[in-house]
């Protein structure tokens, strides 16, 4: 019998990028002043009273971006906040393989509004700003 061959998948290349990231912001950011900065570019859908974002980048894929407080006990990411002069604090959820896609959205972020956006690592790696 002979013998047939499978054919090969086409493999998306994986990223090394997390697929958790912290958006450390200054004062007065919201994810209202979010929403407004990225409306022109992207499909945004905002639920304001419950601090979230999610905006779509392409193939249904979404940049998720949720406010929120430092617990009290968090003494490593409160200190990283205040060095870096940030006092707002946003859960930030992606697709690994969407990073490059993401990365552009994120850096008009920083652009308009100050800021950085890092992983949520223990070393807060890699760092956008």
């Amino acid at each position: 019998m002979k013998r047939q061959s499978k054919p090969e998948k086409i493999k998306k290349e994986k990223s090394t990028a997390p697929g958790e990231w912290l958006y450390f912001a200054p004062a007065n950011v919201t994810v209202r002043s979010i929403y407004e900065v990225l409306t022109d570019d992207y499909e945004v859908e905002i639920w304001e009273d419950a601090g979230v974002l999610e905006i779509g980048l392409n193939d249904g894929a979404t940049l998720d971006i949720e406010w929120t407080k430092i617990p009290a006990k968090d003494e490593i990411t409160a200190a990283f906040a205040k060095q870096h002069g940030c006092e707002n604090v946003f859960l930030v959820t992606l697709k690994p393989e969407e990073f490059e896609t993401a990365k552009k959205a994120m850096n008009k972020i920083v652009a308009s509004l100050g800021g950085l956006f890092c992983g949520d690592t223990e070393d807060f790696t890699p760092v956008l700003q």
